[in-house]
């Protein structure tokens, strides 16, 4: 399961160009602006775009940006 108990510095993205190619769920947590709850519901959702790595989430930017369109274009919330 991620981890997201430990404390990490968050990181500004003024854009989805300054997203790395795999994010990891701070990546997403910043990005995103949820709280560490939030983020670790989401990335444990039926459809979510999570590849693990033993116990380590990895979302792909690609992905991500595709699972954001479709929830945009149904209307519904992330």
């Amino acid at each position: 399961m991620a981890n997201l108990g430990r404390a990490e510095e968050r990181r500004e993205f003024k854009s989805i160009d300054d997203l790395p190619l795999m994010l990891t769920p701070y990546d997403l947590r910043d990005f995103l602006g949820k709280g560490q709850r939030q983020t670790y519901q989401l990335i444990h959702s039926e459809g979510f775009p999570v590849i693990w790595d033993g116990p380590n989430a990895k979302i792909p930017k690609w992905l991500l940006i595709e699972y954001i369109n479709e929830k945009v274009r149904k209307g519904e919330p992330l």
